[in-house]
């Protein structure tokens, strides 16, 4: 996986850090489907409709960070070529995906079950 990672990595550079990103969010999507598979075979299907809800709250979660990356991007150009205020945006996306989490309850579902 990591010299898959490694290898793609070289090819989208060119591209910028957005296509590393995305080529990362992508092999590692694709690592957690193989892991959920194998899981399977050994613990049976644990796929219901809870499960389903909270993937998709997850994912609104990443949407959201996201979304927020976009508008810091359009709202302040200056701040994203910058070598140290970029972490301004990255904390606001992180602050984002934890409060969406939080709302969801995904927080509470997390520390249930340990």
């Amino acid at each position: 996986m990591i010299i898959l990672k490694t290898v793609i990595n070289l090819i989208v550079a060119g591209y910028g850090a957005v296509a590393v990103a995305a080529t990362t969010t992508a092999l590692f999507l694709l690592y957690a489907l193989n892991i959920a598979l194998a899981m399977r075979k050994v613990t049976g299907n644990y796929m219901d409709k809870e499960l389903g809800k909270n993937v998709l709250k997850i994912i609104l979660a990443g949407v959201s960070a996201f979304a927020v990356f976009v508008i810091c991007k359009m709202a302040l150009p200056s701040f994203m070529a910058h070598k140290v205020l970029f972490l301004i945006p990255l904390a606001l996306c992180g602050a984002v995906y934890c409060a969406v989490l939080l709302v969801s309850g995904i927080v509470r579902v997390i520390l249930k079950s340990r």
